[in-house]
């Protein structure tokens, strides 16, 4: 599209896409060995399969929003938690929040139709903007660009820089612009940006008394759309770069620093959402000072999410470099979604994590709680192990370091969603019951020592005959397991654990992780290398 724009036909093209989508491709190749895995981990996203298979919006929003995404600059409005906010916003039944940011200053605006200008033009730009109006409008093909989950208009961003290519050659040479047409979108656009705000609030049963005080701000930017229009009509470059430098500081400053829902933000507020665990491993240093034996342990931390981090953020534990509780789908391997077969593990959204069950804290190995008053403690059997800043932190007596031998095993089909079982009794698919079973021993062991690092794990254990372990550590075909020094079959057990058979006596384990598809990946890599 952009070709056709700059050289004003598709004449040649093919050389220079060809040479263009060869580089790319060569550059795709060099990066298949981070690519490969991470496409193979996606597909056993829990989003995958989860998106929406309506073909129309249930309300009117999504469409006003993307029909005045052109000429708003949407950031400075969708954002800022008052009533204006639910116009340019548009949220989902499941919590999933869509605004279109499709604005690009004024130029973008202004110059947008000149992309229809020429009729060799036209029929390429129609095209294009149609394809890209059915994928924004049809919930379901939105949720695909959206990693297959909720409908959602952040892809659009890719759309943007699309839309920015399409003008450049229009912006660089003047004598291209369509001067009647200039006008003509200077008067539109500016009485749609005067207009829509209050027609959309007529249609939603609003006051517009109600949105005068954010309305005021899109008013300021009419008098931008009309001086870089008179720029570009009268090809004063330096008036037109003064004035979207100047139009794109307003939008930042109203989008951050002149947003109510960032600027009420006290100081202490926004220093606690960085700081509120300390630095990036002060509370694993603190529990490592206040217990040494945590060295040789392994084991996650529960985080109330409420008085602690202030549902500011389920990624939260990531800042802090802590296996926590709460987690995104971008962050926990996909097999942990069984977690959802055995308890109410499951956050605000399909993919997202919060667990509070206690029985599946101690399958996972959870050995403390943060919390601010003991109430809060999730824990069935604990004591109070010190204080941490102005927060209370709880010691698990049922934690268990990595994992344990099992004697009971039953499949998900007769599992009755009874988690107090779970760490007594192997859950597992049915295809494996009858393996599992004749590994069982009749004891139940702990591990000892438990080491850590990167990719590596390594971990001890004595038992007085030969039996069946669990650890909590999320299964993967990638993970290369030997017992005593010998190759060992994992069973993705309890939940998306990983299960394996133990020796009578004492057994080392070790473990060393490869993702899936990074020999492939590898490969390929190492072979477009020499290519080049």
């Amino acid at each position: 599209w952009r070709y056709q724009i700059y050289h004003e036909s598709f004449k040649g093209l093919w050389p220079s896409a060809f040479k263009l989508i060869g580089f790319y491709t060569v550059g795709l190749l060099l990066s298949g060995i981070v690519v490969i895995p991470e496409v193979l981990n996606i597909l056993g996203n829990s989003r995958v399969g989860k998106s929406s298979s309506t073909v129309i919006y249930d309300s009117i929003l999504p469409y006003f929003e993307y029909l005045t995404g052109i000429f708003t600059p949407t950031s400075v409005l969708a954002n800022r938690g008052t009533a204006i906010s639910s116009i340019y916003s548009y949220t989902s039944s499941n919590d999933s929040v869509m605004a279109v940011f499709l604005w690009n200053s004024s130029i973008g605006t202004l110059l947008f139709p000149q992309l229809f200008a020429k009729k060799n033009h036209r029929k390429t730009a129609i095209i294009m903007c149609t394809v890209i109006s059915v994928i924004a409008l049809m919930p379901f093909l939105s949720s695909v660009m959206h990693g297959f989950s909720e409908p959602s208009y952040r892809w659009l961003g890719s759309v943007s820089f699309l839309l920015l290519a399409a003008i450049m050659p229009i912006l660089n040479e003047p004598d291209r612009l369509d001067l009647p047409l200039l006008r003509r979108s200077i008067a539109v656009f500016s009485i749609l940006l005067v207009s829509a705000t209050p027609l959309m609030a007529a249609i939603e049963g609003m006051s517009l008394e109600d949105l005068l005080s954010d309305y005021s701000i899109l008013l300021l930017f009419v008098p931008f759309i009309i001086l870089t229009g008179w720029a570009l009509y009268r090809n004063r470059r330096l008036v037109l770069w003064i004035s979207t430098v100047i139009e794109l500081c307003f939008v930042s400053f109203f989008s951050f620093y002149g947003c109510p829902a960032f600027s009420d933000q006290s100081d202490q507020l926004t220093n606690r959402t960085s700081t509120l665990m300390g630095s990036k491993d002060e509370y694993n240093e603190y529990l490592l000072k206040m217990d040494p034996d945590n060295a040789s342990q392994f084991y996650r931390s529960y985080i109330e999410p409420d008085t602690v981090y202030w549902q500011i953020s389920t990624n939260l534990n990531l800042n802090f470099n802590i296996r926590g509780m709460l987690s995104y789908d971008s962050t926990y391997h996909s097999s942990a979604n069984d977690l959802k077969k055995l308890a109410d593990v499951q956050d605000y959204l399909l993919w997202t994590f919060d667990i509070e069950d206690p029985n599946i804290m101690n399958l996972v190995s959870t050995k403390y709680a943060v919390v601010t008053a003991e109430d809060q403690v999730p824990f069935a059997n604990y004591q109070y192990f010190g204080d941490y800043y102005s927060m209370k932190v709880y010691e698990n007596l049922d934690y268990i370091n990595l994992g344990k031998t099992y004697n009971e095993v039953i499949s998900y089909d007769t599992y009755d969603q009874d988690s107090s079982i779970v760490t007594d009794t192997v859950i597992c698919h049915a295809q494996d019951l009858d393996e599992i079973k004749a590994l069982l021993g009749s004891e139940e062991v702990q591990f000892n020592t438990v080491h850590i690092s990167d990719n590596y794990v390594y971990g001890d254990i004595n038992a007085g005959e030969n039996g069946f372990a669990v650890i909590s550590v999320p299964y993967d075909t990638g993970w290369h397991l030997t017992v005593n020094g010998k190759n060992v079959k994992t069973y993705e057990v309890n939940g998306g654990l990983t299960g394996f058979a133990i020796e009578v006596g004492y057994n080392e384990v070790q473990m060393n992780f490869v993702p899936k598809g990074f020999k492939i990946g590898a490969i390929v890599s190492a072979d477009r290398k020499s290519v080049v």
